[in-house]
């Protein structure tokens, strides 16, 4: 079913590679933020009430018409 999505809608390929890249960059960024954050805590636990956590995904259910 997908080839015949695909096949009559050319601008369904784009869409999805947009959201891809867009969470890539939403992860990756997650991730350097982590990365910054526990060398602030490494330095200077007292600054925080508690160490730096891994990033998540956010539960949400997404329904794709």
């Amino acid at each position: 079913m997908s080839i015949i999505i695909m096949s009559h809608f050319p601008d369904y390929n784009n869409v999805i590679l947009t959201k891809v890249n867009q969470q890539i960059r939403q992860l990756e960024r997650a991730w350097v933020v982590h990365k910054t954050t526990l060398k602030a805590y490494t330095k200077h636990p007292s600054k925080f009430t508690e160490g730096p956590k891994l990033p998540k995904y956010k539960n949400r259910v997404s329904v794709v018409i």
